[in-house]
């Protein structure tokens, strides 16, 4: 069977559960969290995957990985998991269980760049006219790069907003190049 396809099924599944158990939010905030260890954590996949690690073990690795503290949804959920030997697809299941989620509730990602590092109350601001502009709910993650040297790149999930200084500069340079050509 797909992967791609065991990964919808099993998210799918999830959220459903967890909607009905009223801990769609929380099983979101796992599985977010889940995401991040999964890209930390190199070799979790690999433990996860290991036939000599028993199920129990499995188990404790994984309520582990969340924070110790699951959601009765996400309990159950790993129990199902490692009951149907799917344990090695966790991270996939979660990444498709973000994406869902967010499709549902209309959640965009969004990335601000900056030369410097920026006030949370001015990220609050761009978020809240961002949200007026795209009608849904935005999470950023903000990054500094002094390469840009100052201004901002916005992205919010396709679009970008490129006000940065070294944006300005590079589109300056094109057109010089452009104009000397002719």
């Amino acid at each position: 069977m797909n992967e791609g396809l065991i990964s919808s099924r099993y998210a799918t599944a999830l959220l459903n559960f967890a909607t009905q158990n009223d801990e769609e939010k929380k099983v979101y905030s796992e599985m977010t969290f889940l995401v991040q260890i999964f890209k930390i954590v190199k070799n979790l996949q690999q433990s996860l995957s290991s036939p000599v690690v028993s199920k129990s073990k499995k188990k404790k690795i994984l309520i582990t990985a969340v924070g110790g503290n699951v959601s009765n949804s996400m309990d159950k959920f790993f129990d199902l998991l490692i009951e149907n030997k799917r344990e090695n697809k966790l991270e996939s299941i979660a990444s498709r269980y973000t994406e869902l989620y967010r499709k549902r509730h209309n959640i965009h990602l969004g990335t601000l760049t900056t030369a410097v590092k920026t006030d949370p109350s001015v990220i609050e601001r761009l978020k809240v006219m961002i949200e007026e502009q795209i009608g849904g709910t935005v999470e950023f993650t903000s990054d500094v790069n002094p390469d840009i040297i100052g201004g901002f790149v916005l992205q919010v999930e396709d679009y970008r907003w490129d006000a940065s200084i070294s944006g300005q500069l590079n589109r300056i340079k094109k057109e010089l190049k452009q104009i000397n050509k002719i």
